[in-house]
């Protein structure tokens, strides 16, 4: 006789199942539930099932995978016979023709019991329908005495006397046999302790999730009850979980469940990395498996990231349970098909490929506490592959997530689709989380809200980010609770040509990164290009510039004012100068180079290639910078589907090679889904704005290192620019700001401003009465003067008519010392008159005449 497979032994298993209740099967039309199970189960497709029930597994592959199908179909079919029969009836009929079954084919069943262990138990748990009845005490002794029989039927004799000693350390417990088969509880004691104190002891015996789980579903709704789910493993068999910053799971009413795939949509910025970081240290500090996904950070950078979060992200890469898909690497280095090495899956451009390195980690995953996912690539594909393509993956990406019971949280610009593309987005997935940025009176506001969720309750208030020194602090706005999370890198940093950016980006902006400027219309790109190149050479760094409207002349112009040469500084390593000017592009085939100035054509594979060769020729600096402004210029040639890729490889191989670099782009030229898309690539998003008499900078992103999120005076004094180190408000950390306040608040403080505006009228009033009196005496006086000062012209003209004589001269050099004494008099009164009248008069023709009148009379009496 042919030996019985354990695919065979199955299909007898259930024959037996069904066969023992035929009769009452078939009145229910069975075959439909079993039909429906094939297709639930792909690899059940080959069974066959007979009119007598019966069933033929010829064709099944002999796996773990088929035979654990048949045990799901098992279970079904209680399931279904409940509705009929009741639970207790149900129970008893599909254990009856389970232990008959074990009774016949005793000495071939070990096969079976290792995979479908629940189903060959059941004719022992004949006495657990009545544990529903029992004490909560009594309910957690019974589940955890089976779970420990999974332990105690391995051979390992060491392993049973270590789970006896460690059940002997419990207080919670009164007795325990030698043998560790059984044990009572204290009835006084908590009974959360005595599920703290077992669960401890599971943990420390090795058993695993996949050991526990089938042991708990066993017992219905009661480990759930008691809260064992959610103790044994850190949660990881528990039907919900959480995202791992309070004030978001607030707001998840009834937590997140298990199998949710979130959609994370929002600008570019730091708080939306943030976020995803969390989310990972929640997974990973609760003992789980974490998968990266990035297009946009490369591995040492996600792991970096991570790790500046405070999870010990070297353990949990040692244990494998971080795993990283890594398609960030193919725009650095050509990838054919999918490379493993280590925790890293790397992927090449196909999207079919992604899929198949994302089921590999799903595969790595299986037998870890729990497992989550990151996905951060999908607007950045959708630019490159088209919606349509993106959509595809991740409506298959969203069913495999779903078999592998994964927690995912998949992040999405949603500035670079339109709403009808963003509606179909959210509809793949089960609920959605907003970040939203604003600027209110100079300040960048950032807020957070869940907007959707299809599997429970949830509230849609906000919850604001706050940045500043510390970290990125999540505010809950109902109670005032805040997570703060630091997130600084310590990272080596510089001014890079902007002083006073330090009192923004809490020392400077870091180096090696990847920055994006908003150019205002106001100012031309050499304003910026020109400190950033003097400073380079200052500091004798290398400099990469690509540009599109400085001229060679210019440049030479700049590198005379240091004292150096041009072609000498391309010559030496110092300077790659890619020129990209319209005026030239349409007369070029290729790449050309003369004395050293890179000229590629107007397309941009070739602008690539001109970087490259740029990049090659430079000598060895301790700091190279690079500056682009040719982006601008390239959307107004080609579509964004052309640029992109240019971009985001180019920006790739800068980073990857250490350089910090700058891209200049002209904000108000673009269309917004195009801003939003250019922003997701790079590490800082930097915004220049016309702010009317003046300039205005802000940090709008800084991935790595903290930053004020402001907008201040942006100084452009010569050659250079200077930020404004005064903050335009008090740290928003200290400060309560008028929109926080409670509208009873608001409406009082409008009145005491409004009060002081009354008061303040009240005095300027007054003040205004008193110049007014002021005025009407000045002018009093002013008209006597002008009196006094005609008297004085009459008595000249009679004296220069022909008065002579010695008592003649004598009386009028007493008149004009006494006419010079009144004129001191009248001298010293005007200093004492306001200043408004002072003025009024010294721009007066009379004044003229005083003033003539004075100097001739102190002359005359000298």
């Amino acid at each position: 006789m042919a030996e019985k497979t354990t695919i065979s032994l199955s299909a007898e298993l259930l024959t037996a199942v069904l066969g023992g209740n035929r009769e009452l099967f078939l009145e229910l039309h069975i075959g439909k539930v079993l039909a429906r199970c094939r297709e639930e189960f792909p690899v059940l497709q080959a069974m066959r099932i007979g009119e007598d029930l019966t069933i033929d597994v010829g064709a099944v592959p002999d796996t773990e995978e088929a035979v654990r199908a048949i045990g799901s179909v098992i279970q079904t079919i209680r399931e279904f016979l409940e509705l009929f029969v009741g639970p207790e009836d149900a129970w008893s009929n599909i254990v009856k023709e389970v232990g008959r079954f074990k009774g016949e084919n005793r000495s071939l069943i070990d096969g079976l019991q290792t995979v479908i262990p629940e189903i060959l138990s059941m004719d022992a748990d004949r006495k657990l329908l009545e544990l529903d009845k029992a004490s909560a005490h009594q309910q957690a002794r019974h589940i955890f005495l089976e779970i420990f029989k999974v332990a105690l039927r391995e051979p390992d004799e060491e392993k049973k006397l270590q789970l006896s000693q460690l059940l002997k350390s419990c207080s919670a417990l009164a007795s325990v046999s030698e043998d560790a088969g059984s044990f009572d509880v204290i009835e006084a004691t908590d009974i959360e302790i005595i599920i703290d104190q077992l669960s401890d002891v599971v943990d420390r015996i090795g058993l695993v999730p996949a050991d526990v789980s089938p042991i708990l579903n066993r017992f219905g709704v009661i480990p759930e009850s008691l809260g064992l789910n959610d103790r044994l493993f850190n949660g990881a068999l528990s039907s919900v979980t959480s995202f791992g910053l309070r004030s978001v799971d607030a707001r998840f009413r009834e937590g997140i469940s298990r199998d949710s795939i979130l959609l994370l949509k929002g600008p570019a910025s730091v708080a939306k990395l943030m976020l995803s970081n969390i989310f990972v240290k929640e997974g990973l500090e609760r003992g789980g498996c974490v998968i990266m996904i990035s297009s946009l950070r490369s591995p040492e950078e996600q792991k970096e990231c991570i790790g500046a979060t405070g999870v010990d992200i070297e353990s949990a890469e040692a244990e494998g349970r971080y795993i990283v898909v890594d398609w960030f690497t193919r725009h650095v280095r050509r990838i054919t098909g999918i490379e493993e090495e280590g925790n890293v899956i790397r992927v090449s451009d196909d999207l079919t490929n992604l899929a198949v390195g994302m089921g590999m980690a799903l595969k790595r995953a299986l037998g870890f506490a729990s497992c989550r996912l990151v996905l951060d690539m999908v607007s950045p594909a959708i630019v490159v592959e088209g919606f349509e393509r993106v959509q595809e993956f991740l409506e298959a990406a969203r069913a495999k997530l779903k078999g592998a019971n994964c927690t995912s949280l998949v992040l999405v610009n949603d500035g670079v689709h339109n709403p009808e593309q963003m509606k179909i987005i959210e509809d793949i997935f089960d609920g959605t989380l907003s970040l939203t940025r604003s600027v209110d009176n100079g300040m960048i506001k950032h807020e957070v809200n869940i907007s959707a969720y299809a599997e429970g309750a949830f509230d849609r208030s906000p919850i604001q980010i706050d940045f500043g020194d510390r970290g990125l602090s999540f505010r809950n706005m109902e109670n005032g609770e805040e997570d703060l999370v630091k997130f600084e890198r310590g990272m080596s940093k510089s001014s890079l040509g902007l002083p006073g950016i330090e009192s923004v980006t809490s020392g400077g902006l870091p180096v090696g990164q990847t920055y994006l400027l908003w150019m205002s219309t106001k100012i031309m790109p050499g304003d910026f290009i020109k400190p950033l190149f003097l400073e380079g050479l200052k500091e004798n760094n290398a400099i990469i510039l690509a540009t599109s409207s400085i001229s060679i002349k210019g440049l030479q112009d700049w590198a005379i004012s240091t004292g150096q040469n041009l072609h000498n500084l391309i010559n030496t390593g110092r300077l790659g100068v890619i020129d990209w000017s319209t005026r030239k592009e349409s007369l070029m085939q290729g790449v050309e180079e003369k004395e050293g100035v890179i000229r590629p054509s107007k397309d941009t594979t070739h602008l690539g290639v001109g970087i490259d060769m740029a990049l090659r020729k430079l000598g060895s600096v301790s700091q190279t910078i690079a500056v682009l402004e040719v982006l601008s210029s390239a959307l107004r040639r080609f579509d964004l589907r052309t640029v992109y890729p240019f971009a985001m490889s180019t920006m790739m191989r800068l980073k990857y090679r250490g350089i910090t670099s700058f891209v200049i782009m002209e904000r108000g030229t673009h269309d917004p889904k195009v801003n939003s898309a250019m922003e997701e690539m790079f590490d800082g998003v930097i915004d220049i704005q016309d702010a009317g008499d003046h300039l205005e900078i802000a940090v709008l992103s800084l991935r790595n290192s903290h930053f004020q999120p402001e907008y201040r005076i942006l100084n452009h004094v010569r050659d250079r620019f200077t930020v404004d180190v005064a903050r335009a408000r008090p740290d928003m950390e200290t400060v309560t700001i008028v929109e926080d306040m409670e509208t009873m608040a608001r409406i009082n403080r409008l009145n005491l401003e409004l009060k002081e505006a009354q008061e303040e009228n009240k005095e300027l009033e007054r003040r205004m009465e008193e110049f007014a009196k002021k005025e009407e005496e000045m002018e009093r006086k002013h008209g006597e003067l002008r009196t006094h000062l005609f008297e004085l012209e009459r008595v000249m003209s009679e004296q220069e008519s022909g008065a002579e004589g010695l008592i003649a001269q004598k009386k009028d050099l007493e008149h004009k010392k006494e006419v010079a004494q009144l004129l001191d008099v009248m001298d010293d009164l005007l200093e004492d008159l306001p200043g408004d009248i002072v003025e009024r008069f010294a721009t007066s023709e009379e004044f003229k005449l005083y003033e003539k009148i004075i100097t001739l009379y102190r002359e005359e009496i000298k």
